[in-house]
């Protein structure tokens, strides 16, 4: 297995393992009892590249449940990565496959069962991603400019890339939102979100879920999909 490659929009949790010692409550502990002792975390994230290529990264960690002072906690490793891509992506593909994506783990959950020291909500999570874009869009000479094109294809794929709070006890109703993205010269996109999921109906936790991110700006548009799923073992 390689080093481990930690990407930036996770850094937030590398403090997870070092929060203030808390009292575990009564829903903290249902939350615990609620984790298998051991489980498989699957994550599949689909991006459209330019041209409606699919690069599919499919990812599995082992991962086991563990008693800390601050909350229940989950440890883990990349144990394999799948990645389906046309031969055009082959590059991009090979690099996916060598990469060790652990960054995001050890983590600690709080008494709802949100992963302590994520961000607030999705909403919240992706203005700082809307803002990034809309500048790198800026930057461009115009619409048929490859830095716009890529700036609006890594909007959706930053957007997925957002590890949800509420991974292992997401609320099952679905959710859609949007937000405009005001590009320069008078210009306008939107971002859409749609999230849905399953849970275990006496315990709420995690059976699979998905997260759709749609940008479109000056009549082009890139999607980007990420799903989760979590099975014993």
């Amino acid at each position: 297995m390689r080093g481990a490659a930690r990407r930036p929009v996770l850094g937030w949790l590398a403090l997870a393992p070092f929060c203030a010692a808390l009292p575990l409550s009564s829903a903290a502990v249902a939350k615990a009892g609620a984790l298998p002792a051991g489980f498989t975390l699957r994550r599949v994230l689909e991006r459209e590249m330019a041209g409606g290529a699919l690069l599919v990264v499919d990812r599995r960690w082992q991962c086991r449940k563990e008693s800390a002072a601050e909350g229940p906690a989950v440890t883990g490793f990349q144990t394999a990565c799948e990645v389906h891509a046309p031969p055009a992506l082959a590059a991009l593909a090979e690099i996916e496959k060598r990469r060790t994506v652990t960054g995001f783990l050890p983590l600690v959950l709080d008494s709802e069962g949100r992963i302590v020291g994520a961000p607030a909500g999705q909403a919240a999570e992706l203005e700082a991603v809307m803002a990034a874009a809309v500048k790198a869009m800026a930057g461009a000479a115009g619409p048929g400019d490859k830095a716009f094109l890529a700036a609006l294809g890594r909007t959706s794929a930053e957007a997925v890339s957002q590890v949800p709070a509420d991974l292992f006890f997401p609320a099952p109703a679905p959710r859609r939102f949007s937000r405009d993205l005001a590009l320069p010269e008078g210009g306008s996109g939107t971002l859409e979100v749609a999230f849905e999921a399953r849970t275990d109906p006496a315990s709420g936790l995690l059976l699979a879920s998905t997260r759709e991110v749609v940008t479109s700006a000056a009549g082009l548009r890139r999607r980007a999909s990420e799903s989760w799923s979590l099975s014993a073992i």
